[in-house]
């Protein structure tokens, strides 16, 4: 293999690129199908958004009567309509109506929620009537990098009113293809990517995707006749992507460090599995060492074929339309590629090749 030649990176570009990839990932893991508008009406999530929070009970209403009295005279089961359909309602009182005269718990259709508050506001007996709205938590992480503000992106991007919706999914794989990640960090090793298919040390194909033992991703550089010899930067013989130099543990730690362990930082979705495919070596004086742009697309193709929905590019690209043709049919498959642009002043990057989130 003809050697790469290394490039620097200062730290001020890397905490840049850091932060646009937060934005990035932040949308993608925004972004999903509407949910119905019968859904919508009861406050709750359809099943491809079980992480939306509902803002109220649904199947409930709290309806205030001009008095005790006039409450205790309102039959506990009733059937209203609303465009000419019937919406049954049972009433009950509860202990809020020794503070508040007249208060009761109603109860209908989680479907018809808004459908029954608006007939039971159209009663000359009542008051009002309200949905019985939630109250969430602010969710804040306890990690001490991010209560003193040293992850101030993440507040640029509005990361801790979205962490109120979601924070992510260990069903989300994001692949990151760099310089391995260090597995055993305290800060990601619950979050590293676990084949569930493979079993580990048996020197078994177990999931026939051409890899043997690929339990937490995959080394590409790491292998026999590529002209790198083995010693402190391929101590693992077992293509097993550890991470030596560092880049591409910081890069998962942006995208999916634990939170709320107390320790260190946090990520910007806690909870997604990040998957280490090893493509590049440290080299003196390099943010990002050595890239064979071959192994980069055996990575983007492992990804996509081994469930990541998300693959990290942060390193610069050439015109190289093998390359192209790879990351093309990983977006093609279903696969969000969130790549680096502009990297070296390079005019031909994967992000103007291919259909990916450019980051820039």
């Amino acid at each position: 293999m003809s050697a790469r030649r290394s490039r620097k990176v200062s730290a001020r570009a890397r905490v840049f690129f850091s932060l646009l990839f937060l934005l990035a990932i932040a949308i993608v893991l925004a972004s999903g199908p509407r949910p119905s508008k019968a859904t919508q009406q009861a406050g709750m999530p359809n099943a491809s958004q079980k992480r939306t929070r509902p803002a109220f009970v649904p199947g409930e209403a709290l309806v205030r009567y001009r008095s005790e009295s006039t409450a205790k005279r309102v039959a506990s089961a009733m059937t209203l309509f609303v465009n000419d359909q019937a919406v049954p309602i049972q009433v009950e009182r509860f202990e809020g109506a020794d503070i508040v005269p007249g208060l009761r718990l109603a109860h209908m259709d989680p479907e018809r929620t808004l459908d029954a508050i608006e007939a039971l506001n159209k009663q000359a007996e009542v008051l009002y009537a309200e949905p019985n709205y939630l109250l969430y938590p602010d969710v804040t992480p306890n990690d001490p990098r991010f209560i003193s503000n040293e992850l101030y992106g993440l507040n640029k991007i509005g990361a801790p009113n979205a962490w109120n919706t979601t924070t992510g999914s260990s069903s989300i794989v994001v692949g990151v293809i760099d310089e391995g990640i260090d597995k055993n960090h305290q800060d990601l090793s619950a979050n590293i990517w676990v084949n569930p298919a493979e079993i580990a040390g048996n020197g078994r194909d177990d999931d026939g995707n051409g890899f043997i033992d690929d339990v937490h991703g995959w080394d590409f550089v790491n292998r026999p006749g590529d002209g790198v010899t083995a010693g402190e930067d391929h101590a693992d013989q077992d293509h097993d992507p550890n991470d030596f130099a560092g880049h591409g543990t910081a890069v998962a730690g942006v995208i999916g460090a634990i939170a709320g362990n107390g320790i260190g930082v946090t990520g910007t979705a806690w909870d997604v599995r990040v998957m280490p495919l090893r493509i590049g070596w440290s080299a003196e004086g390099a943010a990002l060492g050595l890239v064979d742009m071959s192994y980069v697309a055996q990575a983007l193709r492992y990804g996509a074929r081994n469930g990541a929905v998300v693959l990290n590019c942060s390193f610069a690209t050439l015109n190289q339309s093998g390359l192209f043709a790879a990351a093309s049919a990983a977006t093609g498959a279903g696969v969000t590629i969130v790549a680096a642009a502009g990297n070296g002043g390079q005019p031909h990057d994967l992000a103007a090749r291919a259909d990916v989130i450019a980051v820039a």
